[in-house]
């Protein structure tokens, strides 16, 4: 349960990193991002990022943990890439 937690934290914590650049911000919402909300969505990605260590270390201690942590970043950063592909492609069809 609580590495599904670390998995969420970590997907959404992606996917503000990637709306903090312009141009995946532009496929969601029309227009640049002001400065100030460019800074709070990257804030907010590392923020999610670090918060996602505590359910991992919890559930299996610090060592496994943070093992469990870098696969779990993995398995997120390759799913926002994976959508971010889908929906440019299905933005240009």
């Amino acid at each position: 349960m609580m590495a599904l937690l670390a998995f969420l934290l970590l997907s959404a914590g992606f996917a503000a990193l990637a709306l903090s650049m312009a141009q995946h911000y532009r496929k969601l919402q029309y227009g640049a991002p002001a400065a100030s909300r460019k800074l709070a969505l990257r804030g907010a990605g590392w923020a999610l990022l670090a918060a996602a260590f505590v359910p991992s270390i919890h559930d299996l201690g610090v060592s496994l943990g943070i093992v469990l942590w870098f696969g779990l970043a993995a398995l997120a950063a390759a799913a926002a890439a994976l959508i971010l592909a889908l929906w440019r492609s299905g933005r240009r069809a």
